[in-house]
């Protein structure tokens, strides 16, 4: 099984993929995807995560995901 762990924000967001085959667990990658600020508007932003998030999953094909609560 993949899992994909995402943890949100809004300039910010961080990713971990792992493996899970078992009791054996492989970290496949992790990272954060960073959305520059500036004069973007939210729709842009917001374009520029959904590329760079579904790369990720294109990559990987996880099985299941977890995103933890924006505080």
């Amino acid at each position: 099984m993949i899992v994909l762990g995402i943890d949100p924000g809004e300039t910010l967001i961080g990713f971990g993929v792992i493996k899970k085959d078992g009791a054996r667990i492989v970290l496949l990658e992790y990272g954060c995807i960073v959305i520059p600020t500036g004069t973007r508007s939210s729709a842009e932003k917001l374009h520029e995560l959904e590329t760079k998030l579904t790369a990720v999953i294109r990559t990987h094909k996880p099985d299941i995901a977890g995103i933890e609560n924006l505080f």
